[in-house]
């Protein structure tokens, strides 16, 4: 070997030393590694968001099936049963003005956003709207109930002129004039404006209610008789 050559290359080439090819070997090495921890994490990030995705659906569907009512949760429902008397008010009641009237807006059907179309509707008319929310229809009433105290039944006779076929159920809880309708699974839609009666008259109630007020018991008095006239002898 000559004075000039170095130990390291030959004929002009580079000679790769022990330590070289032990340097490349745990470069490979670290590299192999990086890549198993690179598809590892997106292999992690991929179920996270699958199943990110999964829950976010079941959550969704849930809440349509809970806003539809096709899913009841007990509990949930805004409010409770009301008080009920089972006697029928039979005076007859003011109609109130619209803009006095402060109804709370109830859907019991499947049908999504029946409340806040129908409380969008009574508003436009003039009804002040207090709660729009889902609750149950324990009534025998497919169409609805309007429900009050005994201090709202001008009001009520107001709600129930337009939202017609509803029946009428008195809370004794209630102490205030507001009134709350329920829509049930046959309500179509509100009286037309021009149809709405405003005269005094009496609220529709349940079928089998009594009447609230006694009723004095008929006296039976017999027909009289008059007597038939003689034939006439020939």
């Amino acid at each position: 070997m000559s004075k000039s050559q170095r130990p390291d290359r030959l004929n002009g080439h580079h000679i790769v030393t022990e330590d070289e090819l032990l340097d490349v070997s745990v470069q490979d090495e670290y590299s192999r590694a990086e890549e198993k921890a690179r598809r590892r994490r997106h292999f992690r990030h991929g179920v996270v968001l699958v199943l990110v995705t999964v829950m976010l659906a079941v959550a969704a569907f849930a809440g349509w099936m809970v806003l539809t009512r096709q899913w009841v949760v007990p509990g949930l429902d805004s409010d409770s049963v009301a008080v009920v008397d089972d006697r029928c008010p039979v005076e007859e009641f003011a109609y109130a003005d619209n803009n006095t009237v402060t109804v709370n807006v109830y859907n019991a059907t499947g049908r999504a956003g029946l409340a806040a179309k129908v409380a969008t509707q009574l508003r436009d008319r003039g009804f002040k709207i207090g709660v729009v929310a889902n609750r149950r229809l324990t009534y025998d009433a497919t169409i609805g109930v309007v429900i009050s105290g005994g201090q709202g039944r001008s009001e009520a006779l107001s709600v129930q002129r337009n939202v017609a076929g509803t029946k009428y159920v008195t809370d004794t809880r209630r102490r205030d004039e507001t009134v709350d309708v329920i829509l049930g699974s046959s309500f179509k839609s509100l009286t037309t404006r021009d149809k709405v009666r405003t005269n005094e008259g009496r609220l529709p109630c349940l079928p089998g209610t009594e009447s609230s007020a006694p009723v004095a018991p008929s006296t039976f008095v017999p027909p009289s008789v008059s007597p038939s006239p003689s034939s006439s002898t020939p």
